[in-house]
């Protein structure tokens, strides 16, 4: 985990899914933990193919719509602009996952999330997978 020049110190948060309880998933504990900040993820392969990238988000926080907003971008690239977790879920401590097909061809996926207002971006997980 890289943290973004300029920016405040990555960090990360864990707690317990079984006393919280996380709906729109049947794998709740992808989501008891995760990556907050502006940070740069460099995921090593082992030769150049085209991927297939699923990001998990779940907002841990008791944030109103808009509360927070960030820029996810695969191998330099927007992927997701202005995601706001709850905008979406509508609520929080609720699943939302993303995807992307065709990244590539690379043996490097690079995942960045920049903050575009609000608390800092996070992360819970991210699946690679060959296509």
């Amino acid at each position: 985990m890289i943290p973004v020049a300029g920016t405040e110190v990555a960090a990360g948060f864990r707690f317990n899914s079984d006393f919280t309880a996380i709906s729109g998933t049947a794998r709740p504990w992808i989501y008891s933990s995760g990556l907050m900040g502006e940070i740069k993820l460099e995921i090593l392969g082992t030769e150049d193919k085209r991927y297939r990238v699923l990001l998990h988000f779940m907002e841990p926080e008791q944030v109103a719509k808009g509360g927070r907003v960030f820029d996810v971008l695969i191998n330099g690239k927007t992927a997701f602009s202005q995601l706001d977790i709850v905008g979406e879920t509508e609520a929080s401590n609720r699943a939302l996952v993303k995807e992307v097909r065709g990244v590539g061809p690379c043996k490097t996926v690079e995942l960045s999330l920049r903050r575009v207002s609000g608390k800092p971006p996070l992360l819970c997980g991210v699946e690679i997978i060959a296509e």
